[in-house]
């Protein structure tokens, strides 16, 4: 499995999947490298796609993998290389929201959340 940012050639895959992305936001992921694809021998397989908040908290909105590649790990390699795209970026800090609605904020150290100043 691969993981890529999205492209204009993918949004009709996507947009099948996110029901609360219209054409100019499709185009916003696009152009600012927040929306993933993953694939899985040239197969599309699932979306990932993110935002930053407050300027400088990265907060993943959606992880997706089709139905009939689930139990495989896909999700689990696509939220690592997503984990490490963000530590390139040089965020601190990033946060994901479960399916029972609990914030995850996965860091290095305890002594990086305490000397954290977002502004």
């Amino acid at each position: 499995m691969i993981v890529k940012f999205m492209e204009q050639q993918d949004k009709d895959f996507v947009m099948s999947i996110d029901k609360h992305v219209d054409d100019n936001g499709y185009h916003k992921r696009v152009y600012t490298k927040t929306g993933y694809i993953m694939w899985e021998e040239g197969v599309p397989v699932g979306i990932m796609h993110y935002t930053v908040l407050w300027d400088n908290l990265p907060f993943l909105n959606i992880i997706f993998v089709d139905e009939k590649y689930r139990n495989k790990g896909f999700a689990s390699q696509a939220l690592a290389f997503w984990e490490n795209d963000m530590k390139t970026q040089v965020y601190p800090l990033y946060q994901t929201l479960s399916s029972k609605m609990k914030f995850s904020l996965p860091i290095s150290s305890k002594k990086e959340v305490e000397n954290y100043t977002p502004f």
